[in-house]
């Protein structure tokens, strides 16, 4: 993962191809439900080729979106199951957030604009005196 790269870049990267979204909101909703993917298992739910999905998986790791959190042995191969990078979302929602406000308050954001603030912060998972 190259760390020089700015927020914007590597998600403009991470959500630059339809099948890395479709691989990062299946693996969102498996992280919900506690869950690890892999390429073998995202390749049978989204109906795509193995060596696709295997290609934007490995996109997603260099970006630093999934990591890989397990191997298993399988049938004489080694299944790899990934997670969520919890680290780079909570960065990539403080970036969208702050951006928010910025455009915000560039807009001449006066006193009745306090709560929109104040919620665009919660969004971050802040706690925000009301």
């Amino acid at each position: 993962m190259d760390r020089k790269k700015s927020i914007a870049d590597r998600l403009a990267t991470i959500q630059g191809h339809p099948l890395r979204r479709q691989i990062m909101q299946t693996a969102r909703e498996a992280h919900a439900q506690g869950r690890l993917v892999s390429p073998v298992g995202l390749h049978k739910q989204l109906k795509r080729s193995i060596s696709h999905v295997s290609y934007h998986v490995a996109v997603l790791r260099g970006e630093g979106a999934l990591e890989l959190l397990e191997t298993v042995p399988r049938r004489g191969a080694v299944e790899h199951l990934y997670g969520i990078n919890e680290d780079l979302l909570a960065e990539i929602t403080d970036s969208v957030a702050l951006d928010q406000i910025a455009e915000l308050i560039d807009g001449g954001t006066e006193l009745h604009r306090t709560p929109e603030l104040a919620k665009i912060v919660r969004s971050t998972g802040r706690p925000v005196e009301a």
